[in-house]
């Protein structure tokens, strides 16, 4: 059975493969880092490892990050909060409440750490935001990611840099949805803001 462990700097590598497998089959196959992010705040950082032949395979992991001042890091609504920035599990080992019980320990972290609510944002996989509300958490505001083409980008956006062209362009729709947009992104991504209540976590 895999367990549950604090991050490791020596981790640092197989924490970016196994991120980048992670998220390969959702809707954010497209947020990639190449360095592991390092957190300015009070962080709680947990991979899932499986060992096997007295070796380490990192399966998921969680990253939180605690908000010091409001509104710099969520969303500015009330309580104490902090981020969750990362939390996935690799295909294979799904579905065996890894990510659930990663989230148990962070809330434990957080109500040890006097933090009311966590916030976590995802985009429109029906999976992913089936298994956010079965834990708990409940939608505050969404927005949308669009992808332009350049043909999109040339017509509808410019820049007051003369050298400067948009080109195939990623932006966030904040008010009046897709309708409001005079053209058909060639991909958009509804982005929901979830949080949970620390207190009436499971």
């Amino acid at each position: 059975m895999p367990t549950i462990r604090d991050f490791r700097a020596a981790d640092a590598e197989q924490w970016l493969r196994c991120r980048l497998l992670a998220f390969f089959d959702s809707a954010y196959y497209d947020d990639v880092t190449r360095e592991k992010p390092v957190y300015e705040n009070p962080s709680l950082e947990l991979v899932v490892v499986e060992e096997a032949d007295s070796e380490e395979r990192i399966v998921g992991p969680l990253d939180l990050e605690q908000e010091l001042e409001p509104g710099t890091l969520c969303s500015a609504r009330p309580g104490k909060r902090a981020m969750v920035w990362s939390i996935a599990v690799l295909p294979e080992f799904r579905r065996q409440n890894l990510a659930t019980r990663m989230l148990q320990r962070a809330t434990t972290w957080a109500q040890e750490n006097g933090i009311t609510h966590l916030e976590a944002w995802t985009r429109d996989d029906p999976w992913v935001r089936t298994w956010y509300e079965s834990r708990g958490f409940v939608d505050f505001q969404s927005y949308w990611h669009v992808f332009m083409d350049h043909p999109q980008a040339k017509e509808w956006l410019t820049s007051k840099a003369q050298t400067l062209r948009p080109n195939s362009v990623f932006a966030h729709v904040v008010k009046g949805g897709l309708k409001g947009l005079p053209f058909k992104p060639v991909r958009s991504h509804e982005c929901i803001g979830y949080e949970l209540e620390v207190s009436r976590a499971d």
